[in-house]
């Protein structure tokens, strides 16, 4: 099998189970009693810790190789998802919110630069243009699929990420 189709299937799923979790950490953040203030912390946290991480991250993948970082970075990511039904406190959900956006961090600078390696310039921007339909069409049903599994009960949207998102590491 060609990397392309696993890593387009890989980016769609992983950015599918980020919506979920995009979707579903501030609901349970305010089933918990968040405030507004509360929520604008579990954004703003979250995107220093990717954006660090993702510093940190695009070096270590390069050395220990593009495949091992995402399959590392996908159990981190798996485990940590999986541990939101535990949450009792807002913090609680904060500082899961940061860790797994730092596990994350370790997940697409891998995959960017596994998928646009040794390609010249036409190939790449049709694999750049497929990349992007493929992560903004997770993006796009992840939310649905989140509002629908939370309704029925708040693990279930942590419970299917992390099982998806720990297959990533296959």
């Amino acid at each position: 099998m060609k990397k392309e189709p696993f890593l387009y299937a890989a980016a769609f799923a992983m950015d599918g189970c980020i919506g979920v979790i995009g979707l579903c950490a501030p609901l349970l953040a305010v089933q918990l009693g968040a405030t507004y203030d509360d929520l604008g912390a579990v954004g703003a946290v979250s995107s220093l810790t990717y954006t660090l991480g993702c510093l940190a991250y695009g070096r270590l993948s390069y050395r220990v190789g593009y495949r091992r970082s995402m399959a590392l970075a996908s159990i981190a990511v798996a485990l940590s998802v999986a541990l939101y039904p535990c949450a009792t406190r807002i913090a609680h959900v904060v500082a899961l919110y940061s860790v797994t956006w730092l596990f994350i961090s370790g997940f697409w600078p891998a995959l960017q630069a596994w998928l646009g390696g040794g390609k010249d310039r036409r190939d790449l921007l049709r694999t750049l243009g497929r990349f992007n339909i493929s992560w903004a069409l997770g993006l796009l049903i992840g939310p649905a699929v989140g509002g629908a599994l939370y309704v029925d009960n708040l693990a279930w949207p942590f419970a299917v990420s992390a099982g998806l998102i720990g297959t990533l590491s296959l």
